[in-house]
């Protein structure tokens, strides 16, 4: 859920025109809920996971939004 955030956050917003603002609200939100979930996954100490699940979120979250096939969520 952490790395899916911003999707996550859309389909429970109702309103279409607010789609794009969510969308990103819950981008950024991702980012240190997955900073979390790394520091979870390393037992509590820094580590490389800190770093690299905020960058696959960020990554998912830009691969939705240039999606040319299903629903983009009003990005376009």
């Amino acid at each position: 859920m952490a790395l899916f955030c911003g999707a996550i956050c859309v389909l429970l917003e109702s309103k279409v025109e607010l789609h794009g603002h969510v969308f990103q609200f819950g981008m950024i939100a991702s980012i240190p809920i997955c900073a979390g979930l790394g520091w979870a996954y390393n037992d509590m100490s820094v580590g490389i996971e800190i770093i690299i699940f905020p960058l696959v979120s960020l990554l998912i979250h830009y691969m939705i939004r240039i999606s040319r096939i299903g629903d983009t969520y009003g990005l376009k």
